[in-house]
């Protein structure tokens, strides 16, 4: 009977035994598997989406959504709107995105952001104020444009941000990012968080030969907070010199602005449907690897030939936000347009499609012509109208989105 004991002691011990090396050698594997998981994305996926906030603890600076496409290193940058009226379920309330935000646990404000855009977030890269310092720092600066100079004055010093191309150390890359300019407007204060991450990436993938050094990866690793690990991220650090940083689509989300207990939300136009439009044309022209360039934009002149205040402004934005070149805007020649028209200027018929497309207008005419078809006292906003590759002159039938 003790024999037979010490025979099955032996047999469970040897299973035992066997169990254990299955499964370290299970959880090598898979860990081997998910160890470089950007590389695994690049591969089999067809856009790499990251988004990357700034700020600490409950507290978003701003927030941006960086997608590119690992065929074309096309890329596109996305800034997502801190008050962006969303519904919280826990409370059962409208509120801003912002109040999601958590610095070490970002994961409920990016299943947001999810739901917003209609995306799928590969990655998130969190980055504290101080740590962004340091990281500018790490990076011996960037290069920003400053459009309008700074001067901010506090108890101990004064901190002049001049206007014009500056390389800005970490200090002054925060004040850039947070200071306030006379006569800035969403837009502008939108555009200097974009330079910043168009500058970062740049930067980054001028230094990625420093990041060899095992000792400086780490320690600038170290000051993200970020659901990669090392292996990724080093991935990622290696491809942004493949990415056309300079030629990046810079996109923002319009809409309306309301305060609901005294909060002031922004409401996307057309219930996020324009934003998630803008998101689709922006992946297509992502593909393209001819897209990106000046010649490729489609100059776009919008008339209103209604009596309904405000329409051509309001289709400019939306054709801004899918790319093209609005180079005027003014009411039309008369405000009794029955149909929308979409005339090709130079019987540029490609362009023209493509426009009328967007809007579902099948009323295309061709002109040789490039004079506009404008009111004279009339004019919302013109830059060379007489440039533009195709005049939409908006009807009775255009209700603000699609042509009916």
């Amino acid at each position: 009977m003790r024999g037979k004991s010490k025979a099955i002691d032996r047999n469970v011990i040897f299973l035992s035994l066997i169990l254990i090396i299955v499964t370290f050698t299970v959880i090598f594997i898979f860990r081997q598997l998910r160890s470089d998981e950007f590389m695994l994305k690049m591969e089999k996926n067809e856009y790499i989406t990251i988004s990357f906030n700034v700020g600490e603890g409950n507290t978003l600076l701003f927030s941006k959504l960086l997608i590119f496409s690992p065929n074309t290193y096309n890329a596109a940058i996305f800034n997502i709107p801190t008050n962006f009226r969303t519904i919280i379920e826990s409370i059962s309330r409208l509120d801003r995105l912002d109040t999601l935000f958590d610095f070490k646990r970002p994961e409920r404000m990016i299943q947001r952001i999810e739901a917003i855009t209609n995306m799928p977030v590969d990655f998130y890269v969190n980055i504290e104020p101080g740590n962004l310092i340091k990281i500018v720092d790490l990076l011996f600066g960037l290069e920003l444009f400053i459009a309008n100079p700074f001067e901010i004055i506090n108890d101990y010093e004064i901190t002049l941000l001049p206007s014009g191309s500056n390389v800005l150390d970490g200090e002054k890359t925060l004040v850039f990012l947070t200071a306030g300019a006379l006569n800035e407007n969403d837009a502008d204060i939108i555009g200097r968080w974009h330079k910043f991450l168009q500058a970062f990436m740049k930067k980054t993938a001028d230094r990625s030969l420093s990041f060899e050094n095992r000792d400086m990866f780490n320690k600038f690793y170290s000051l993200f907070s970020t659901d990669m690990n090392k292996k990724s991220f080093k991935s990622f650090v290696s491809i942004l010199d493949k990415v056309n940083t300079d030629r990046m689509i810079l996109q923002r989300v319009l809409g309306d602005r309301r305060t609901i207990d005294d909060q002031t939300l922004l409401f996307p136009y057309h219930d996020g449907n324009l934003l998630r439009e803008t998101i689709n044309q922006t992946l297509l022209s992502l593909k393209n690897e001819d897209v990106i360039s000046e010649e490729a934009i489609i100059r776009v002149e919008i008339l209103n030939g209604t009596n309904t205040p405000g329409l051509a402004a309001r289709t400019a934005h939306f054709f801004t936000n899918l790319g093209f070149d609005v180079v005027s805007v003014r009411n039309a020649d008369r405000n009794n347009y029955e149909r929308t028209v979409v005339i090709a200027r130079g019987r540029n018929a490609l362009a023209a499609n493509r426009v009328a497309g967007i809007i579902r207008c099948t009323n295309i005419e061709f002109s040789n012509e490039r004079q506009s078809i404008a009111g004279e006292d009339n004019i919302i906003f013109s830059s060379t109208a007489n440039q533009a590759d195709v005049t939409v002159i908006l009807g009775q039938d255009f209700d603000g989105r699609y042509v009916r």
